[in-house]
């Protein structure tokens, strides 16, 4: 046996120990400081944050900051960002770590020189605002008249990532809400009350319909939960409490302390079941027959408004995973066709015609992770992708 083919058996055995009862493949992604600084700083503020994953958390950042006061971008940098070190901060004062507390200090002397908290970037600036760090006028948000334009979603949609839609309507709704005390603003404003009504409604149509959030991913959902908090929905509205719930689930507690922003158990379980096959695995394979039947059964059988689906489609298709069907992606479709081709039984041979049918000149499209449209557990994301090849 060559080196080579001792690699492949290694590899091989790998995916078959990381594969799960119900037969998908996934990690942890750990995106750097920032998403976990974001979930601490929101619930130390609303008061929901345990003892236990505050000291975690706190240690956490701690321990990635930078000798000059700064945070890194993302795990494993050198360099440092403005918006990952207005983040931390934001979490360590919030969290209750002391004004002079040395990497306080040090953040603040670093943030003087580079622009301060309100330098953000415009997906950090919201929560900054929201928790008290800047003020709604630092959101620098859409201007309210541009989303109360007719046809505006759909024009932006053609525009503009699914990600980049719901932030331009959370941050709008976010900065009237905050402007009028976190309150649904009423009659003595009538702009600002049609604004946050037509936020409301926009929110409301494009929150997954399973798991509460916002594409599947962390950014949008934490856009949209404290747009709808500062446009004074109550704490225990179903929406708020399942929106808190899915962030909560991205903290991964099983190892070093972080929050993940994104998983992808659609992908991860095409590409870990490709590698089989091309390992040598059979159809028969029961590691194989595991992860097609995942697939197959993560199929979006409901409806999606069009401005979430790349291109526009009719059901049924695949997102880009199991908490994402609001955002079914192209290059989706090309993995669960090698998988799913060589083996499943005519019975099943309609998923992957819809999936042709649905991606046009692409082979077939999956989710990134189980779509809650179809009742799953949802953990995913639903970011748009470059056209498979």
């Amino acid at each position: 046996m060559t080196t080579l083919d001792l690699a492949i058996t290694r590899g091989a055995a790998t995916l078959r120990a990381a594969q799960a009862a119900d037969g998908h493949l996934s990690e942890s992604c750990d995106l750097g400081p920032r998403f976990t600084a974001q979930w601490l700083a929101l619930e130390a503020f609303l008061g929901g944050l345990a003892p236990a994953d505050r000291d975690l958390g706190v240690a956490a950042l701690r321990a990635t900051q930078n000798a000059d006061g700064s945070w890194p971008p993302y795990t494993g940098a050198t360099s440092a960002d403005v918006s990952a070190t207005a983040a931390c901060h934001s979490a360590l004062r919030h969290c209750g770590v002391p004004s002079d507390d040395e990497a306080l200090a040090r953040a603040d002397r670093w943030l003087a020189s580079h622009g301060g908290l309100a330098a953000a970037d415009p997906e950090c600036r919201p929560l900054l605002a929201f928790t008290g760090d800047i003020t709604p006028s630092d959101v620098r948000g859409p201007p309210g008249a541009l989303l109360l334009l007719p046809g505006v979603e759909t024009a932006m949609s053609k525009l503009v990532v699914a990600e980049a839609l719901v932030l331009m309507f959370a941050t709008g709704g976010l900065v009237v809400g905050l402007e009028h005390d976190r309150k649904r603003p009423g009659l003595e404003s009538p702009l600002a009350a049609a604004v946050a009504t037509r936020v409301l409604e926009f929110l409301d149509k494009s929150r997954n319909p399973r798991g509460g959030s916002w594409l599947g991913v962390f950014p949008s959902t934490m856009a949209a939960l404290i747009a709808m908090l500062a446009l004074g929905v109550p704490l225990d509205d179903p929406r708020v409490v399942e929106a808190r719930a899915a962030l909560a689930r991205r903290v991964d507690r099983s190892g070093r302390f972080f929050v993940a922003p994104i998983s992808s158990e659609i992908w991860a379980t095409c590409t870990g079941i490709q590698a089989l096959i091309h390992a040598g695995a059979g159809r028969d394979d029961p590691a194989v027959r595991r992860g097609v039947a995942f697939l197959l059964g993560q199929q979006i059988l409901e409806p999606v408004p069009r401005i979430f689906t790349t291109p526009p489609s009719e059901p049924p298709r695949w997102a880009a995973g199991p908490s994402r069907p609001r955002t079914p992606t192209a290059p989706t479709v090309t993995a669960p066709r090698w998988c799913c081709a060589p083996c499943t039984s005519p019975p099943r041979l309609g998923a992957r015609t819809s999936a042709r049918r649905w991606s046009g000149a692409s082979t077939g499209s999956f989710p990134c992770r189980t779509p809650t449209a179809v009742g799953r557990p949802s953990t995913g994301d639903t970011r748009r992708s470059r056209p498979a090849s």
